[in-house]
């Protein structure tokens, strides 16, 4: 998943799905709501000088009503994100229990190592992670696994910052920029 930030496209683009949405109404087609299991929030945090310093991110998971153990993982290192993992800071973990401790170990993963997160009790119900996710330090070539600063945006991978639950499953996701702090007219995308 690569994700940017472009300015002065979202007219359009709302546009197009106003359009989009018109055209399924007008055909009678009835679409089901998939229920979103895995919602995340990525704001950006502006600096001062209207360049972006880093991310914070709320991601809410649907773990049901059987409580259960909440796993996060994230790839230790990558190719261009030499100390991935080590980006992320101030992990708060929140069910309907209350706070979660989280314990964090390295291991092997299938492509890359991985860091592990684990709730030190069951969850149970919707799980709110909230946490931030430094930038990578801009280098010459490799692929843009990083997110890095990109003018007074952002542009990189998913990879590189995004907990994910191992333990669960979603028939839908949803991802969303809270855009704020930026200037007017920003946009964030996803693809």
């Amino acid at each position: 998943m690569t994700v940017s930030l472009l300015n002065g496209m979202l007219p359009s683009i709302r546009i197009c799905i106003a359009m989009g949405l018109l055209s399924l109404s007008l055909s009678g087609v009835v679409i089901a709501k998939p229920v979103v299991g895995f919602e995340v929030i990525v704001t950006p945090q502006a600096t001062p000088d209207g360049r972006v310093g880093g991310l914070e991110v709320e991601e809410r998971i649907a773990m049901g009503d059987a409580p259960s153990v909440l796993s996060l993982v994230l790839p230790l290192a990558m190719p261009g994100a030499p100390h991935n993992a080590d980006a992320i800071t101030a992990l708060k973990v929140h069910d309907a229990g209350g706070d979660v401790e989280m314990s964090s170990v390295d291991s092997e993963g299938e492509s890359f190592p991985l860091r592990r997160w684990t709730a030190q009790r069951p969850v149970v119900g919707q799980v709110t992670v909230r946490y931030n996710a430094g930038l990578q330090k801009p280098q010459a070539g490799g692929p843009p696994y990083g997110m890095k600063a990109a003018g007074k945006g952002v542009a990189g991978s998913t990879k590189s910052f995004l907990l994910i639950a191992e333990n669960t499953s979603s028939q839908a996701s949803q991802f969303a920029w809270d855009l704020a702090q930026l200037a007017p007219q920003s946009l964030g995308v996803i693809t």
